[in-house]
């Protein structure tokens, strides 16, 4: 008897959890068509992205050899269709760039072991690099090993966290929270799955603002609350108001998400708070919620 309201928002496509909830096989075959829909069109745009790498390498130009028909050729000698056919291969991992080189410079002699070569010292160099990303980072990127990871500064995800990855330009994957909106706004194509590594146990840094009214003692007793869930306060800031108010923001180094929410429960057990925040560039589709546990222990 229930009434349930159900919020949509356009940024929002279905991702694979929907198919837990839907039960009518039409449904389901509509969200996994548009699932596989959004796995080719990453792949493509990861498979062009590879193959222009490779043909520039060699003085070639990706969109001439697509005017010229030569892509074409290729795809037509590898069994496929069209020239996106033969990109999402590539991204899929089931064709490589460099036998796609040897396909279109057959006059090129070991050209495939020279793009594939694994002796490279830049190469090494960029392995180490990849490695030494992941596991400062903590995060793996599915169907890559060799990728720089880094954290996106605008949403500051936290282990724990649901995240999405983004390919950037030159500088590797972006780690940013599933609800980021710079991702959610971000080119489709360029978005990959990504999941935390568990067995890499790195530190982050959080900021939240603690609302609450200005009186003696209080910032002793949430400086307390803070320290007894086991985080480093790196900083803090306070401000009152002329309503006698405060907000107090603290940087905070922890170790995952679960334990930002035991801390922010600690905090609004503090007689005074009023509520307790988060400070990322979605904080505002959580302050009703956190201003309403505030309350509640007020």
């Amino acid at each position: 008897g229930d009434t349930v309201e159900i919020i949509t928002a356009k940024n929002h496509v279905p991702s694979k959890d929907w198919l837990k909830f839907v039960r009518t096989s039409k449904a389901k075959q509509r969200i996994r068509a548009f699932l596989k829909s959004e796995e080719r069109a990453r792949s493509l745009a990861i498979g062009l992205d590879l193959l222009s790498k490779d043909l520039r390498k060699v003085k070639l130009s990706i969109k001439k050899l697509e005017q010229e028909g030569k892509i074409l050729e290729a795809a037509k000698h590898f069994g496929l269709k069209a020239e996106g056919d033969l990109y999402a291969e590539i991204g899929y991992g089931k064709i490589t760039s460099a036998k796609v080189l040897s396909q279109l410079l057959p006059e090129e002699a070991g050209i495939e072991n020279k793009i594939e070569a694994p002796t490279s010292p830049l190469a090494r160099i960029f392995q180490r690099a990849a490695k030494a990303s992941r596991d400062k980072v903590g995060v793996k990127v599915s169907g890559f090993d060799d990728i720089l990871v880094r954290f996106s500064k605008c949403c500051e995800p936290l282990p724990g966290d649901r995240i999405i990855g983004f390919i950037t330009r030159g500088r590797g994957v972006s780690v940013h929270h599933a609800d980021c909106p710079q991702v959610l706004h971000s080119d489709p194509a360029r978005r990959v799955e990504i999941h935390w590594d568990t067995d890499v146990k790195a530190q982050r840094k959080v900021r939240i603002t603690v609302h609450s009214q200005d009186q003696i003692g209080l910032l002793a007793n949430v400086t307390r609350a803070i320290t007894e869930h086991g985080a480093n306060i790196n900083s803090a800031q306070i401000k009152t108001t002329e309503f006698g108010k405060a907000i107090n923001t603290f940087e905070l180094t922890i170790n995952d998400a679960q334990q930002l929410e035991q801390i922010k429960r600690g905090i609004e057990m503090v007689p005074g708070v009023i509520k307790v925040e988060r400070i990322t560039s979605f904080s505002s589709a959580t302050q009703g919620v956190s201003a309403a546990r505030g309350r509640s222990h007020g």
